[in-house]
């Protein structure tokens, strides 16, 4: 009897059989449309992104051995229930049910998300302080969870697991990846099926000045399986451009990450509704 990874290599082996025999713009179609290049730039949105809305505001039998154990990458980052009073107490936001949010006045027929702005110059969230932010969120719509956040100099490393039933609702609450609503939801569907709960790991540099960002990716992984580099970093910069955008009361004088903190300066919402 043929093993679950020799099923597998045959079936792959199949499959390009198949796709050379396509004609050329079958071909391209198919490839163009795989949820696989789909789901992977999805995921590296998800893990910056969800800390920037978030923070601030066993696997499949058979395929274990390509992505790895379910056990979200140590950082090294510990956290208490200090972390977390300290955050609030510094940041002053507060996260409200989105059931009780009012109408927005600006976009009618859409409630209202971030309110009561506040400016600060200087700021600094110690790592364990945002690792305790995202953890405790509560959010419906979070893609992560276990969520690890290590602040380097000039870069930040995330950790945590996937929790693919959010991925769709995620996408379009940042307002999208570059990618058609229709092409997201099937990665989100396919990811449901064969990599809920898998590890996922980014190493980025990341910053803003004046609501400009710059990003540069080192490395991005789902379990041991590396997420393609040009690619992501494109759409990465969509999606976060989007999520700082479309943010309400949200702006960017500078921001980085050194010394195990996030250092930031300018406007951000100090009540943020969310769903539960």
């Amino acid at each position: 009897m043929m093993s679950d990874v020799e099923n597998l290599q045959q079936t792959s082996a199949v499959d390009e059989k198949s796709e050379e025999s396509m004609p050329i713009a079958e071909k391209t179609k198919s490839k163009r449309r795989h949820p696989w290049r789909t789901f992977g730039i999805v995921i590296l949105v998800l893990l910056l992104a969800g800390v920037l809305a978030a923070g601030w505001f066993g696997m499949v039998p058979g395929v274990s051995s390509v992505l790895g154990a379910n056990k979200a990458r140590d950082l090294g980052v510990k956290y208490s229930a200090a972390d977390l009073t300290s955050y609030q107490e510094k940041t002053g936001i507060r996260f409200a049910d989105y059931a009780t949010a009012p109408e927005n006045p600006n976009k009618p027929g859409k409630k209202v998300i971030f309110a009561d702005p506040r400016r600060v110059d200087g700021m600094a969230i110690s790592q364990e302080e945002l690792t305790a932010a995202v953890n405790s969120l509560n959010w419906r719509t979070m893609p992560l969870k276990n969520v690890q956040i290590r602040a380097n100099d000039g870069a930040v490393e995330v950790s945590g697991n996937l929790d693919a039933k959010n991925i769709a609702g995620f996408i379009k609450f940042i307002g999208g990846v570059g990618y058609s609503q229709q092409d997201v939801d099937k990665a989100a569907s396919w990811a449901m099926r064969l990599v809920n709960n898998a590890p996922v790991y980014v190493n980025a540099s990341v910053g803003a000045e004046n609501d400009q960002l710059s990003f540069t990716l080192h490395e991005a992984k789902v379990g041991r399986l590396n997420i393609p580099q040009p690619i992501a970093e494109k759409v990465l910069r969509v999606g976060l451009t989007n999520a700082i955008t479309n943010a309400d009361n949200y702006e960017i004088k500078s921001a980085s990450f050194s010394n195990g903190h996030l250092n930031f300066s300018g406007t951000y919402p100090t009540t943020v509704y969310v769903a539960h």
